[in-house]
């Protein structure tokens, strides 16, 4: 996980995240003076357009991939695998497509929530809007990448096992090669 967190794609992957976000925005109802809440309501709306539904599995994938590629180019892919196995391998590098796709949306999600406070808010009608509603906006991306897994923890559980046998096969004959 740490060859993770120093790849830069991570980072760029979050700034691609982000602005799949900002363009999920319908800029034709921001409109001054906002009513109450607008902000959470609008960051709502950009988190369910179908480019950011589309743009999040692919920009999940890019920092472990980014790092799949330099450990094939470096040769350090076959020591890796002759000192743990194929299938912990395998394992190890699906844990880091989830755990890196978990970062890019939660990153890219607590900066547009950010900004969308910062920008936002500004521009709606005195009033307040309660504690409760602005904790619940920021839950809001973690419940979604949660509920993101629970929906296919079944079939990711049947699947796993043909998957994982399946990569050791093929990581095997490239590594042969």
């Amino acid at each position: 996980m740490g060859e993770l967190m120093r790849e830069k794609s991570i980072w760029a992957s979050s700034a691609a995240c982000l602005a799949a976000f900002i363009l999920g925005v319908p800029f034709q109802l921001v409109e001054p003076p906002l009513e109450t809440g607008m902000f959470l309501k609008l960051y709502e709306q950009a988190l369910s357009t179908q480019l950011v539904l589309f743009c999040i599995p692919v920009v999940s994938v890019l920092p472990v991939g980014a790092v799949f590629v330099k450990e094939a180019q470096n040769g350090f892919i076959r020591f890796y695998i002759t000192r743990i196995g194929r299938i912990e391998y395998i394992r190890r590098k699906t844990a880091q497509v989830y755990v890196g796709g978990v970062i890019v949306v939660l990153t890219a999600g607590a900066v547009f929530l950010a900004g969308c406070f910062l920008f936002l808010y500004p521009l709606e009608l005195v009033g307040g809007i309660s504690m409760g509603e602005l904790f619940n906006a920021a839950l809001l991306e973690s419940a979604w990448s949660g509920g993101l897994w629970r929906k296919w923890q079944g079939f990711l559980r049947w699947y796993s096992k043909i998957f994982i046998w399946h990569m050791a096969c093929r990581l095997y004959a490239i590594t042969c090669w």
